[in-house]
């Protein structure tokens, strides 16, 4: 079993909280403001409404990044500290299997609510969430980039790596690493995941009851497996095939 230093615990007892909030909304900030900026600079709306997304993804997630490693007081010792290490034995069969355990527990959560949801509302008029949103803004970028492939490529890539890649770390150690860490200090765990899920959800303004069983599972996986790194495969994994059917189904 491994200690408490090495489940984070140590990296972040002393962190402010207020801190990464406050970076946070100066991320928001600056996005809200560039997104306006854009507005007036851009005559053209094609390319506006290509670039806001972009623009939300690297301000909004890069705030959190600058605050780690320019204001959290956090050595790079202490950030691998609360990244934790690949385990071994038994437990590197749990990071392994986890991923694929989230995907189907969040595939079958996706179900129950949609089909919940389906008796609430008629499927005409369900709100436009964010696979909605993402699905138009794919096949207009398609439309748009129909004769230069390149550009299409490279706007793709963009949005993957964001949505795959900085999105799962930077979520991650913020929700898991250092909120749910310091509520499992001052509560039980349970209160701790519940509180840390119910902010995460928060967070995902499109998604609200799919971000919060998503964080519920991925905590469960942070606390069983005792290393972020768990989390964010699977968080990578879900994003990943979230991405990819999307896209797909337009190609």
């Amino acid at each position: 079993m491994a200690n408490e230093s090495t489940f984070g615990v140590n990296a972040i007892k002393n962190i402010n909280l207020l801190k990464p909030l406050v970076w946070l909304v100066g991320g928001w900030i600056l996005f809200c403001s560039g997104r306006y900026a854009l507005t007036d600079i851009l005559t053209n709306n094609v390319i506006f409404i290509l670039l806001e997304p972009l623009w939300f993804y690297f301000t909004v997630p890069g705030s959190i990044i600058l605050w780690l490693f320019l204001d959290s007081g956090l050595s790079i010792r202490e950030l691998r500290q609360l990244l934790g290490k690949f385990p071994t034995g038994r437990a590197r069969l749990y990071v392994l299997c986890a991923p694929f355990f989230v995907l189907v527990a969040c595939a079958v959560a996706n179900g129950i609510i949609l089909t919940l949801r389906s008796f609430v509302r008629p499927s005409n008029v369900l709100p436009d969430d964010v696979a909605n949103r993402l699905s138009k803004l794919f096949e207009f970028s398609i439309f748009v980039f129909e004769e230069r492939p390149a550009l299409l490529y490279s706007w793709l890539l963009c949005m993957g790596f964001a949505i795959v890649i900085m999105f799962p770390i930077v979520e991650e150690v913020i929700f898991r690493g250092i909120l749910l860490t310091h509520l499992r200090l001052k509560w039980n765990i349970t209160i701790a995941i519940i509180l840390s899920s119910a902010v995460f959800s928060c967070y995902h303004s499109d998604a609200h009851l799919h971000a919060f069983v998503a964080g519920l599972l991925l905590s469960a996986v942070y606390l069983k497996t005792r290393t972020l790194i768990a989390p964010i495969l699977c968080h990578a994994l879900v994003n990943l095939v979230f991405f990819g059917s999307t896209l797909h189904s337009l190609l």
